[in-house]
């Protein structure tokens, strides 16, 4: 349910939908049970408001029906207490949430299919790493996985189909029914630039809690070594789903995140462009992922749609796919029909406009800047 070549992921505790709010404190306890607490740093996080953001007011409310007290609000200079001079700007509200954290959600990925494939095999299954083109079926079960040569029958089994942004494009290949428009888990991308920090920086940043400018960018300092991810929030749909790494919008989106690190956080001055990142994850108009088992296909189960907005629930959502297996039943927001309306727990991910309009306007706004050089001669200035 993530994007594969992500390297860390935000815990936060705090949502302005008080479910969401429960299920986030669960999940915290969770990631601190011995097979996921190696991978989980409570390092905290600083979240800049507008004054006009009622979202505080409501998560106030939440953490008071929990017997928590409200997050004390601050101003610049609690900011600049953590990152240093800033010119941020004087009207934004900040607050210190100390009991955020950050996943190495890479080696917690990678540790964990491991372990997936070692049970598999110990109780006598097999393990197929090829790609899977369509699924046949009879109208009632899922019959084989087809590859591009081979197939392997499914006649007999549960299939989770878990393939994040694929996952419609997959149903629609083997002719299986889609989702209500509301659930279909529409292919959003983002860019990230992952930055090598010098030694100077590595020493400043190296205690310095995650910064998020709600609506706007999210700033993760090194979980290890000297890499931290400045994540751009500009969501864009993304048909059909290839790199656009070093495209225009890219180049744009990159202009506009080096002018707000400048801005906002001045000690990043000299970091490095190492990489650009594009991540795509299937989005519902609802924000909630679709964890279902198929009205039709009584052996299809869809697992899709949670990376941007519930990675953080790795530890508890599993349990989640676990229930459908053994026949019980999910949140009614996670099914097949779902709710309208969207949890209203953080600024919305779905995207505002299609790639390749957005890429043809950044083509024209940069005209002959529009010259991408390899990520590393890039620099923050």
């Amino acid at each position: 349910m993530a994007p594969s070549n992500d390297q860390s992921k935000i815990v936060r505790a705090d949502y302005a939908n008080p479910e969401r709010m429960e299920e986030a404190q669960k999940a915290q306890r969770a990631w601190k049970e011995p097979s996921f607490s190696k991978y989980y740093i409570e390092r905290g996080r600083i979240v800049a408001y507008t004054k006009d953001d009622k979202t505080l007011q409501r998560i106030d409310k939440n953490r008071e029906d929990l017997g928590l007290g409200p997050r004390p609000r601050g101003n610049k200079a609690l900011f600049e207490t953590f990152f240093g001079p800033s010119d941020a700007p004087d009207d934004l509200i900040f607050v210190h949430n100390p009991d955020d954290a950050v996943v190495n959600w890479k080696p917690c990925m990678v540790a964990h299919e491991q372990q997936a494939k070692d049970i598999c095999r110990q109780t006598q299954g097999k393990v197929y790493e090829r790609e899977v083109m369509s699924l046949r079926h009879d109208g009632k079960r899922v019959t084989a996985a087809i590859f591009a040569d081979g197939e392997v029958d499914t006649s007999c089994c549960d299939i989770v189909l878990a393939v994040g942004s694929w996952t419609m494009d997959m149903l629609q290949k083997s002719e299986i029914g889609l989702p209500p428009e509301h659930r279909i888990p529409v292919p959003t991308g983002l860019f990230a630039f992952e930055l090598e920090l010098n030694d100077e920086q590595v020493e400043l940043f190296k205690d310095t809690p995650v910064f998020s400018h709600v609506g706007l960018a999210e700033f993760l300092p090194p979980v290890e070594g000297r890499n931290a991810k400045l994540t751009w929030v500009e969501p864009f749909r993304v048909s059909p789903i290839d790199d656009v790494s070093t495209s225009a919008l890219a180049h744009r989106v990159f202009e506009d995140a080096a002018e707000w690190a400048r801005r906002m956080l001045p000690r990043l001055k000299g970091a490095k462009v190492k990489a650009t990142r594009f991540y795509c994850d299937g989005v519902t108009a609802t924000q909630s992922p679709l964890i279902a088992r198929h009205p039709d296909i009584e052996n299809l189960i869809l697992a899709c749609g949670g990376s941007y907005t519930r990675a953080k629930d790795l530890p508890t959502d599993g349990g989640y796919v676990a229930l459908l297996l053994n026949g019980g039943h999910v949140p009614e927001r996670f099914t097949w029909k779902g709710s309208t309306s969207t949890e209203g727990d953080q600024p919305r991910l779905v995207g505002r406009d299609n790639f390749e309009v957005l890429d043809a306007q950044a083509r024209e706004d940069l005209g002959d800047r529009f010259q991408w050089h390899p990520s590393d001669s890039i620099m923050i200035i």
